[in-house]
This record gives C-alpha cells, sequence and structure tokens, in this order.
C-alpha cells in the first residue's frame, strides 16, 4: 500500500519472473522463451488487479502460503495445503483458496458430497477464530473473492453469511461449521467403512473419464 506503481509493478515483475524461470526449468519443453514471456505478461496483469483489490481492504498481515496443515476428520487424518491464510487485526483470520477456473461458486461447499472440501475441512477443524472463507478468483474476465464472512467488511464484495444466498441453509456462522463438520464427518466414517457405491453425483460428466462405465 505504501509502494508507488511504479515500484509496485518492479515487484510483480521480479516475482512472476521466478515463478516463470522454476516453471521452465521443469518443462522446458512447454516454457520456451517465446511462451514464458506470454505467461508472464499474463500474470502480471493479473497480479496487478489483485493487489489493486487487496489495497482495499482493512489492514491484514499473511500468515502463511501453501502450507501442509494435517487435520483428523472423524479418525482420518488428511493432508491440507491452504493458498494462503491472512490474519487480521482483531486477531482473527480469513482462508483463502486461489482458483484461476472461470466458474467459482460457494455453493460448491455445500451438500452431502461437496464439490469442494478443503476450504469447509479447515474451517470445520475449529483452528483458530476464522471470520471468513473465500476463493480468490483470477481469471482474465474477472479478478475477485467469492466467499462467505461472519462480520461484514473482511473482503471486497463478500457478505455476511446472513445477507448472502447460502443463508437459507445455515441458521448462522456458527451453524455454518457444524454442519460442516457433520457432513464431512459422516465422509470419513463412510470412508473407513469401505463403503464404495457407484453413485455418480454429475452423470455423466462425472463418468466421462472412468475406467468402468
Amino acid at each position: 500500500a505504501a509502494m508507488s506503481e511504479e515500484e509496485l509493478k518492479a515487484v510483480v515483475a521480479r516475482a512472476v519472473a521466478g515463478a516463470a524461470e522454476i516453471a521452465r526449468k521443469r518443462r522446458p519443453d512447454v516454457m520456451t522463451e517465446a511462451f514464458a514471456g506470454l505467461e508472464r505478461g499474463r500474470v502480471e496483469a493479473l497480479l496487478a488487479r489483485l493487489l489493486a483489490l487487496e489495497k482495499t481492504r482493512a489492514p491484514f498481515a499473511v500468515m502463511g502460503r501453501e502450507e501442509p496443515r494435517p487435520v483428523s476428520v472423524a479418525g482420518v487424518r488428511v493432508e491440507t495445503r491452504l493458498d494462503r491464510v491472512d490474519r487480521l487485526e482483531d486477531g482473527s483470520h480469513v482462508v483463502l483458496d486461489y482458483k484461476t477456473s472461470r466458474e467459482v461458486d460457494v455453493a460448491d461447499w455445500r451438500g452431502e458430497r461437496p464439490d469442494e472440501p478443503q476450504l469447509p475441512l479447515y474451517a470445520a477443524s475449529g483452528r483458530g477464530d476464522l471470520t471468513a472463507v473465500a476463493f480468490a478468483q483470477l481469471t482474465a474476465r474477472q479478478v475477485r473473492f467469492e466467499g462467505l464472512s461472519r462480520t461484514a467488511g473482511v473482503l471486497p464484495g463478500v457478505p455476511r453469511l446472513e445477507q448472502s444466498k447460502e443463508a437459507r441453509h445455515y441458521p448462522d456462522w456458527g451453524g455454518m461449521l457444524e454442519t460442516w463438520r457433520a457432513v464431512l464427518e459422516a465422509l470419513a466414517r463412510e470412508y473407513l467403512a469401505g463403503h464404495a457405491a457407484v453413485a455418480p453425483k454429475h452423470y455423466p460428466d462425472t463418468c466421462k473419464h472412468c475406467d468402468f462405465p
């Protein structure tokens, strides 16, 4: 926030160049110099838009990036790797999951078999004072936060749970976390019991690449 636009652009360019070089070493057949140049320009533009959005937030500190965090659910140990965790001034924290897909929806956290269980898995583990969970969507079409918050004004564009379309599914913030925990514990118990019924959730899309049609 204290940097000039030129300083910020230089910082972003260095970060992107470093990441592109790592990718080139891993996949030199794909990351040619020409392709790497295009990719650097694309990612720099996306990050500039994200940082402009971040500047509108209340003060926060980044606690961790891509740190492994083991979570135990009904006896099943799951290794999660959260994209980012922010700590706010009041000590509460926000969990973010970066997405580069065109469609992101908080409804993917809902139901007996959630499509995107990672954030609910961490949120329901009861660690720390959680005040918001959100996708950070980065696409050419839009850069935004899509999520839910316990209080208003935590993330730009992210409503309080009670003011969101998800309010009809949960009584309150604590009730939402309890619901997520119950869903995930039920899935863990099914896993431990060896339950493996053939029940594609989104037929026929689920079965497109299945070896057992």
